[in-house]
């Protein structure tokens, strides 16, 4: 995360030095919408766990996957507020905070890279593979690939804040980000190559939902600014002002951290059952249902309201 730094006392070292405080800048109107996205993002990510960990029906592999995502996505979302710097004080810190809190929270932003190609390989598994096998072995080994998932972040955090006490930062969480996102879009591509063969080749096969697709695509598509912006920042460079750069940059890292509203958008529209218990949670009636799946929702209704 490129932030404009200020040395408070001079120095001529251009590393972080923890002897050394750093004034960070960000632009009153970039505080005010990382204030907004924070608020709505934590929101969203809250709002999927409570739902999913409230009903039983909806305690099924993708769905533990998603709050699992949500979790690690929370940590970003709640703390963007300080990241920007978006109650208007003065935020200094040393060199070793602003090292573990850099390349931290682009450990946890890999870490939801992570996540969305887990969801989007077991859906592909779970759809185009042998189902009744399948379904069986990602449901008996999602609990251990969580469990795996979270073990390594751990260590990552672990690895890294030690590092940086240690006055030895590197850029392992900044290109793995990076590198991490170009796998992302490279397997969503050759899953959907391998998607549209399986369907012109195989009439048994019955896509029944695609709510995994649409969330990994959705991902994707909310931190392509992002990344454009980082790989042609050096072209922007000979074009553009460094505060002019910046702005782009913070704009687009919002747009990101933005997608935990689409993510719940997505689930609500998409995933039936999780529509219905939201509704159900906030005790909102919905008449939008035609006669032929009022029955249906009814008879979910009351599963939920003896739960």
């Amino acid at each position: 995360m490129e932030l404009e730094l200020e040395r408070l006392n001079v120095t001529n070292e251009t590393s972080f030095d923890t002897s050394t405080l750093y004034a960070v800048t960000v632009p009153l109107f970039i505080r005010i919408v990382a204030a907004v996205v924070s608020l709505f993002s934590t929101t969203s990510n809250i709002l999927v766990v409570l739902t999913v960990i409230r009903y039983q029906i909806l305690h099924s592999r993708t769905h533990w996957y998603i709050v699992n995502w949500c979790l690690c996505n929370v940590f970003i979302t709640a703390s963007l507020p300080y990241m920007f710097d978006s109650l208007g004080l003065d935020l200094v810190a040393n060199g070793n905070i602003l090292c573990i809190w850099d390349e931290n929270v682009f450990n946890f932003l890999t870490w939801n890279h992570i996540f969305v190609a887990v969801i989007i390989i077991d859906w592909y598994i779970s759809t185009f593979c042998n189902q009744r096998r399948c379904a069986v072995r990602c449901r008996n080994s999602f609990k251990i690939i969580i469990s795996l998932i979270w073990a390594m972040l751990i260590i990552l955090l672990i690895t890294t804040s030690s590092l940086c006490f240690s006055r030895k930062s590197f850029l392992l969480p900044f290109v793995a980000f990076e590198i991490s996102y170009l796998c992302i879009f490279i397997l969503l591509l050759a899953i959907f190559i391998l998607r549209c063969v399986k369907l012109k080749t195989s009439s048994i096969i019955v896509e029944k939902n695609k709510l995994e697709l649409k969330l990994a695509f959705s991902y994707f598509i909310t931190w392509l600014p992002n990344i454009l912006v980082e790989v042609f920042s050096i072209v922007l460079r000979q074009h553009l002002s460094y505060a002019s750069i910046s702005i782009l940059l913070f704009t687009s890292m919002l747009v990101g951290y933005s997608h935990a509203n689409v993510l719940l958008i997505v689930l609500y529209i998409t995933d039936r059952n999780f529509k219905v218990c939201l509704n159900s949670m906030f005790h909102i009636k919905t008449n939008d249902d035609n006669k032929n799946n009022i029955g249906n929702k009814q008879d979910l209704v009351e599963i939920l309201d003896q739960q």
